[in-house]
């Protein structure tokens, strides 16, 4: 019994440990499955990561071309426009007495070359010294010297403006402050900005290098200091501010004479403050002629005007103007340069009015303010008649009207009317008349 009690035991022993150990092995195989299966994951991780950092580094390649194509479409654009803005768009022939931005574009290329165009007017008009201008610059190139801006002067001026922009866009310098700079003397104003003084610049030399020196130089000097590397403009850091003598004189430009009976305004301006003097005189030579004139004003000033009394009724002047800036340079114009002839005086819209029995008056305009006189007489010409009288007033106005008076009834009348300005220049009218009326 005993011996079937210990089998018994034995064998429900064995039964209870071969599931166990059976549940054992289970385990043990699942869990390095799952072990397995973490350093799967962990490797895949570790791929994704290395995916993940090859993908943004692509992105950020992407991202960089991406803005660097941008930059440079951006660049190229700003290229284009620039290259648009200074192309030279010349589509007619220039002569004087033309104007428009043309004429600008032709002018700021001769200013470049002051030996060319000393005067570096850039006014938009085609005047004298423009064409004085071309003229030299046709005589340089070989060209037939018109004066006229027509397709071979043209072609050599394109020539020249298109070495000039190259050349500085290699050397990245930046001329976009001069053209304001050069239109700004073109204005009524030209008051110096801190780039820019009348035709003088202020520049930075040596603006590149350790020891920096702000400098004002003259307008003609200014393309040849960018191509050194200088730049527009005082200096910002460092350096030291020194300002070269001044021994340029001012540009006389827009000469405007405006006459009348025996007075003028002639009207300048210099592209720096400058005094005022106007020299006249009847006969070319002005200041030859021993009866010569003059008006004068010390103010240094850029728009400039002087007055001109004491003249001749139709009588042609010449003159020539001078002024003088701050540091003593002076600047003179042709004495045959400039010229304006005064108006006659004259008598306009003769009538008589309010005739009565024994009174009328008569009415008249001048030109300018001059006194009034009415002869009159009842025959004809009035002038030369025995009976002839006059009524007089010594007011000096343009409007006249004088009041005849102790006439006949019944009678024709014949007048005239005389004016004359303070100058002594005077105008006599045809002859009229009027018929008093009956009583």
């Amino acid at each position: 019994m005993k011996k079937i009690m210990v089998v018994g035991s034995f064998a429900a022993l064995f039964a209870i440990t071969i599931p166990f150990i059976a549940s054992a092995q289970t385990g043990t195989s699942s869990i390095v499955t799952i072990q397995a299966q973490i350093s799967s994951l962990l490797d895949q991780i570790k791929n994704l990561y290395t995916q993940i950092n090859v993908l943004k580094k692509q992105a950020s390649e992407v991202q960089k071309e991406s803005q660097q194509a941008a930059k440079q479409e951006k660049k190229q654009e700003q290229q284009e426009k620039k290259a648009e803005q200074r192309q030279l768009k010349i589509a007619r022939s220039l002569f004087r007495g033309l104007s428009g931005d043309d004429v600008r574009q032709i002018q700021e290329i001769l200013a470049k070359y002051p030996d060319v165009y000393p005067e570096g007017l850039v006014t938009g008009y085609f005047g004298e010294a423009t064409e004085r201008a071309v003229k030299r610059f046709q005589k340089k190139c070989g060209i037939e010297q018109v004066g006229v801006v027509g397709p071979k002067t043209l072609a050599q001026l394109a020539k020249i403006f298109n070495q000039t922009e190259n050349k500085l866009e290699r050397i990245g310098a930046d001329t976009s402050p001069l053209f304001p700079a050069f239109e700004k003397i073109a204005s009524t104003t030209l008051q110096a900005t801190s780039t820019e003084q009348g035709n003088k610049f202020v520049i930075c030399h040596n603006a590149r290098k350790k020891n920096p020196v702000t400098l004002t130089i003259a307008s003609s000097a200014v393309f040849a200091h960018l191509a050194h590397g200088d730049a527009i403009g005082a200096c910002t850091t460092g350096g030291t501010s020194t300002t070269t003598p001044d021994t340029i004189a001012p540009v006389i430009f827009s000469v405007s004479p405006i006459p009348s009976v025996s007075s003028a305004s002639v009207a300048w301006f210099t592209d720096e403050a400058a005094s005022s003097r106007v020299w006249y005189a009847t006969t070319l030579d002005v200041m030859n002629d021993a009866s010569k004139q003059s008006v004068s004003d010390n103010a240094l000033i850029t728009s400039h005007n002087a007055n001109l009394t004491g003249l001749t009724q139709g009588t042609t002047y010449y003159f020539l103007i001078i002024s003088t800036d701050a540091s003593g340079n002076t600047a003179t114009s042709s004495s045959n340069l400039y010229l304006f002839t005064t108006a006659n005086l004259s008598i306009s819209a003769l009538s008589s009015s309010s005739v009565a029995s024994t009174s009328a008056n008569v009415n008249w305009q001048t030109n300018t303010a001059s006194d009034s006189t009415v002869w009159y007489a009842t025959s004809t010409p009035a002038l030369s008649a025995s009976d002839r009288a006059s009524v007089t007033s010594a007011l000096s106005v343009t409007n006249h009207s004088l009041s005849l008076s102790a006439l006949a009834t019944s009678t024709t009348y014949y007048y005239f009317a005389v004016s004359r300005d303070s100058f002594g220049n005077a105008a006599t009218s045809s002859e009229q008349s009027f018929i008093t009326l009956a009583n």
